[in-house]
């Protein structure tokens, strides 16, 4: 099950988005373009679908009313609640595409999390039935192709587990055909997956230099034409009327 798959990660996924210049990188590039789209207020009821070790529920939690996070895995949820000890949160351990609530939210996100769902059109109807009219969608997911897919994880590989990946192009589409309007595509990481402080990357490039080198991806996400290149894309989109 992949919820026991997500149990056994809770304990290694800080990796992910600190420790090493690589995965602040990523964590940085993520953190700022999910802040400057989703535009989280005083006043919006959030959620959050996969919600992880709480990294993006601390910070959107701290600039809004209330916020929901849901993840698959009890054991995220467990070490979430510990990173995002906030009053105006709820934790919820459940799948997305099994998650029910009464309330409309504001805003909902999703930070690499999305990809995991085993439908994702179904996902996004989910999505636009939870958001109020005119609320806003801002996902960030891995993108495909990607030059990641040629040093794809061996332990996924032996268990079966992939990613559901959709080009962004396909993402507009689907977005599109649901009924949302305004939609907007960025790209957020841009880098070779060669560095020695990644995660089961090519290790040529060590830490000492890494920031140097970084610092030009930080640059060229700017070019939106480069979101062809980029490991990560992210799609901001609102709720239309009807």
């Amino acid at each position: 099950m992949i919820s026991k798959y997500w149990d056994k990660e809770s304990h290694f996924y800080h990796r992910q988005w600190k420790g090493s210049p690589v995965s602040e990188f990523d964590y940085l590039c993520t953190k700022d373009l999910l802040l400057r789209l989703l535009e989280p207020s005083i006043n919006d009821r959030v959620l959050e679908i996969g919600c992880g070790l709480g990294i993006w529920t601390r910070n959107v939690g701290g600039k809004c009313r209330e916020i929901t996070a849901v993840d698959i895995s009890k054991n995220m949820i467990q070490e979430a609640k510990k990173n995002a000890n906030m009053r105006n949160t709820k934790f919820v351990v459940s799948d997305f595409l099994s998650f029910k609530s009464k309330k409309k939210f504001d805003k909902i996100f999703a930070v690499r999390s999305f990809e995991y769902l085993d439908d994702i059109e179904d996902g996004l109807k989910r999505v636009r039935e939870m958001l109020r009219p005119g609320g806003k969608f801002v996902i960030i997911t891995k993108s495909k192709p990607c030059m990641w897919d040629f040093v794809y994880h061996e332990r996924w590989k032996r268990s079966g587990f992939k990613h559901n990946k959709v080009p962004f192009i396909k993402m507009r589409g689907l977005l599109r055909s649901l009924g949302f309007v305004n939609i907007k595509m960025h790209s957020v990481v841009i880098r070779f997956p060669v560095f020695r402080g990644g995660n089961m990357e090519v290790p040529l490039i060590p830490n000492s230099v890494a920031k140097y080198i970084l610092a030009l991806g930080r640059m060229l996400r700017r070019f939106q034409p480069l979101i062809v290149f980029s490991e990560s894309y992210a799609a901001c989109a609102t709720r239309g009327e009807i």
